[in-house]
């Protein structure tokens, strides 16, 4: 009896070990993958972006720019002059322990939205983020921290925290570097 009570008493810390790592590892791959996925999210949408209308607030921890991806998609161009079209405003920051985008849409062909085929210079972070009739796209509610640096190439570091039950304090970071 006794011999019994010792295998099972093992074989129940064996199995509570067991299911901490498997919790633990879920919780890692959870961060992984919407690390993974907000990073490709901005990469993805600063591919489209025109360079000089990039503008990171530090204070805020926010980038905006303005992208040529019309809404379907596509790209497409001035026949006379070759210029691409820019159809949205596009914002990625952070508040709290959330990553957030908003989209303003921009048409193209209105003088009063666009100088020379680019969207106002005007729109900053800014107005981007305190403008109440813009949705904002949640990305992560996860964000531990979520800063971009200037330089040579843009600097994108974004940490995401466990947040299982019980927390295990996991943190993921990511550090990204995109030439402009």
């Amino acid at each position: 009896m006794v011999l019994l009570g010792i295998i099972m008493s093992a074989t129940y810390a064996a199995l509570v070990l067991a299911m901490r790592y498997s919790n633990r590892t879920h919780d890692t791959a959870t961060i992984q993958r919407e690390t993974l996925a907000a990073v490709n999210k901005i990469e993805r949408a600063l591919a489209s972006a025109a360079y000089e209308s990039v503008e990171i607030n530090l204070t805020q921890d926010a980038l905006c720019f303005v992208s040529a991806e019309s809404p379907d998609g596509l790209y497409s161009h001035d026949p006379s002059t070759g210029a691409p079209f820019y159809y949205k405003h596009v914002c990625f920051y952070q508040r709290q322990t959330r990553l957030y985008q908003k989209i303003r849409p921009v048409d193209p062909t209105d003088p009063t939205q666009s100088v020379p085929n680019l969207p106002s210079p005007n729109v900053t972070p800014d107005v981007l983020i305190n403008d109440p009739t813009l949705p904002e796209i949640l990305l992560t509610d996860k964000l531990s921290k979520l800063i971009f640096r200037e330089g040579s190439a843009l600097g994108l570091e974004l940490g995401l925290t466990s947040q299982g039950n019980p927390p295990n304090g996991m943190e993921v970071v990511t550090r990204v570097y995109l030439r402009l």
